[in-house]
């Protein structure tokens, strides 16, 4: 980068100092009025003398602007560099740890107060609210469970004891029978269960979940056709 900064100066030079000279060489054959060119130095047709002026100060300016392009890019590349050293330096940053739930984002609270089930309301359609959960440990700071599918919602959390808790799941659009899932997670062991029926560790749950969904839209389409 230091490299790149260093030719854009000596581009810069290269552009102002054979401007400048022309630019000067001009304004002398205005206040001396003849032309600085040595074969049109005797020259004394206007046309010539003109021509010759008018040449010096067009070299001038072109090499000028060149020389104010080479400055910008300069600005531009300096600024870019502080961009990127930003957002670097922003990106080395550690995390800031997950704050705890807001009081009006907890559905249901452990006895002890360590675990909380907390949801995160969004609108599906006018006046339809899909509550998605959060089982959370507070005092670990890390979320114990929560579905990769934003349309599972909450309906109720209880739970049976300090680390156990029954959470009933219905998934938007509702079009699946029993209208509720039952879902029975250990926030200890990490294991749950789906309706009674043992599903292993927490990763293995949503699949089980997505798979009893499937069965029961089958369920609720065969209800509709009777």
């Amino acid at each position: 980068m230091k490299n790149a900064a260093a030719r854009r100066v000596l581009a810069t030079l290269a552009y102002v100092l054979p401007g400048l000279g022309a630019f000067v060489l001009g304004v002398l054959g205005l206040l001396h009025g003849h032309v600085a060119v040595p074969d049109l130095a005797l020259a004394t047709e206007a046309f010539w003398y003109w021509g010759a002026e008018t040449f010096w100060f067009c070299v001038g300016g072109v090499l000028v602007f060149g020389a104010s392009v080479q400055v910008r890019e300069l600005f531009r590349s300096r600024r870019r560099t502080k961009a990127r050293t930003a957002a670097a330096a922003a990106a080395s940053q550690p995390q800031a740890p997950k704050p705890p739930p807001s009081p009006d984002a907890v559905k249901s609270t452990s006895p002890g107060g360590r675990y909380v089930v907390r949801v995160y309301p969004w609108e599906a359609r006018m006046s339809l609210w899909i509550e998605s959960p959060e089982l959370y440990d507070t005092a670990a700071g890390q979320a114990l469970f929560v579905p990769k599918d934003s349309h599972w919602s909450l309906d109720s959390a209880v739970w049976k004891s300090e680390s156990v808790v029954a959470m009933q799941l219905r998934k938007y659009p509702g079009d699946h029978l029993p209208c509720q899932f039952e879902v029975t997670f250990d926030c200890v062991s990490l294991h749950a269960s789906l309706g009674g029926v043992a599903v292993g560790n927490v990763a293995k749950l949503e699949q089980a979940l997505e798979q009893a969904y499937e069965t029961g839209q089958k369920a609720f389409a065969a209800s509709r056709k009777n």
